[in-house]
């Protein structure tokens, strides 16, 4: 199924919901007062998920008004340099709330994200919002597929640090991990700061091995950045990933560029250089 058809994303985001609710069950009270970075830094694993409780409200909300009220703004008229602010307001506004209150407002935005938009036409799909900090407009079935993979995927390791854990994508099925996968790289993509890259003019190819795996490609110019699915002859930049596991541990910053190349995690050819640019070309913030 296409990552971002309405059968899979409805599928999707019920396993995330369904694999979040067996994690939950599974924490102790110290679990959730457990930072999600080394040496004590980091938000605890009860901060993230109250992030998560917070973008998930966010992605439904913007979702609802897009498709019943015209483009909506994500975010309101948030610009990047305003979201950390942002999520420390919304994680302290919750401070004083019952974890299991936040974990069932989480998972109950996405049962109600799969409930009302389960059966969109694909006209529906590629509707699109407008998104202040992202560097073109999202469509429908991205802003869909952001609430799958938001938790799924971009936290999916740093909810696991803070319970001492395996990353959550690990428990995907295959097909699901390459869905998931694709859309991660869809964010990435919006992420793109074109006053960052300037002039750059660059093609980038991702291939990971093994079940989940596949390949990817993304253009970037002075106007932006675009990403599809397979292969691209002459990419600037080939990163080729040993497993779906080791890009995604790559992508979220689990698993230094340095040590994915050193230990094998991940082989480069082409203009190596910008592969250490990327984390600022694609910062999300």
């Amino acid at each position: 199924m296409s990552a971002f058809s309405s059968p899979s994303l409805t599928a999707d985001l019920l396993e995330v919901k369904r694999l979040y609710a067996n994690f939950f069950a599974a924490r102790s009270p110290a679990d959730w007062e457990r930072h999600t970075e080394p040496n004590q830094r980091g938000w605890t694993l009860r901060e993230t998920v109250a992030h998560l409780d917070a973008a998930g409200k966010v992605y439904l909300d913007t979702l609802d008004a897009t498709l019943n009220q015209g483009p909506g703004y994500f975010f309101g008229e948030l610009t990047r340099a305003d979201l950390p602010a942002w999520n420390r307001r919304e994680i302290d506004a919750r401070a004083p709330r019952p974890i299991t209150e936040i974990c069932e407002s989480f998972l109950n935005t996405l049962q109600k994200t799969a409930d009302d938009f389960a059966h969109l036409s694909p006209a529906a799909l590629h509707q699109s919002a407008i998104v202040p900090f992202y560097q073109r407009p999202i469509t429908v079935g991205e802003l869909l597929g952001s609430q799958a993979t938001h938790p799924g995927l971009v936290h999916g390791a740093q909810v696991a640090n803070g319970a001492g854990v395996a990353p959550l994508w690990r428990q995907f099925p295959s097909e699901m991990l390459h869905r998931q996968i694709t859309r991660f790289l869809h964010l990435m993509a919006l992420s793109y700061w074109p006053e960052r890259g300037g002039e750059l003019r660059a093609t980038l190819e991702f291939s990971a091995a093994g079940p989940g795996g596949g390949q990817w490609h993304m253009t970037l110019t002075p106007a932006g950045c675009e990403v599809a699915e397979g292969a691209l002859r002459g990419a600037t930049l080939q990163l080729k990933f040993r497993s779906a596991d080791a890009l995604c541990r790559t992508f979220t910053q689990q698993l230094s560029p340095t040590r994915a190349l050193l230990t094998a995690q991940c082989w480069a050819w082409g203009d190596v250089r910008l592969g250490f640019r990327m984390g600022r070309l694609f910062n999300p913030a």
